[in-house]
């Protein structure tokens, strides 16, 4: 602002830090009020004693001049001025409207594929840790050691049943030698795997 404003004022700038940075419109509306100020004071130096005597015992006259030489005019344009500018800012901004309606749409499809990839995540990962613990190698010599133990005890009741009456002797050899051939072949199955398993952690091949 006009140093001789703040002069004749008694205000200091710097009691106003705010206009050191004033936005653009602030400044429009700040350099359109220095003007209509220097135009003022302009026509007040150019008056005689006489006229600032009469301006200023003749309320109305004073106040007309204020109104066209300090702050109407010029500050009416300078508004209208802003508020166009405002309206024209306001208008390319809903030009954006119809891209952000799509972008939002895009995020929104975005986000529900990845709610399905979770949930297909989830689910296959739910399958494969059933699969890990299926196929895990101690968990097979623990479920061939089970079925050896199912199958003897298969064979002690077929040996009953046998020993009781219910079998004859060919059922009872045709039945049991099944039982028991069945319960050998488990019974190595479990001993190599649990052999290859031992000289696997020999070789810290599996944490303890």
């Amino acid at each position: 602002m006009d140093n001789n404003y703040y002069q004749l004022s008694g205000v200091s700038g710097a009691q106003y830090p705010a206009y050191s940075q004033p936005d653009p419109l602030e400044r429009e509306l700040i350099t359109s009020y220095d003007e209509a100020m220097k135009k003022g004071f302009d026509a007040l130096k150019k008056m005689s004693i006489n006229e600032l005597r009469a301006l200023n015992e003749n309320p109305d006259r004073l106040s007309s001049f204020l109104k066209e030489s300090f702050v109407a005019q010029p500050m009416v344009a300078t508004m209208i001025n802003c508020r166009e500018k405002v309206k024209n800012e306001a208008d390319a901004n809903l030009k954006f409207g119809p891209d952000l309606d799509e972008a939002r749409q895009n995020v929104q499809q975005k986000y529900e594929e990845l709610q399905e990839l979770q949930s297909s995540y989830k689910d296959g990962n739910k399958v494969y840790l059933q699969l890990c613990q299926k196929f895990n190698p101690q968990n097979i010599a623990q479920g061939l050691l089970d079925s050896v133990g199912k199958i003897d005890e298969e064979s002690e009741k077929i040996a009953e049943t046998f020993l009781s009456g219910e079998k004859d002797l060919d059922g009872f050899l045709d039945e049991y030698i099944r039982h028991r051939t069945l319960s050998h072949a488990q019974k190595t199955k479990h001993e190599k795997l649990t052999n290859q398993l031992e000289k696997l952690h020999q070789a810290n091949y599996f944490q303890s």
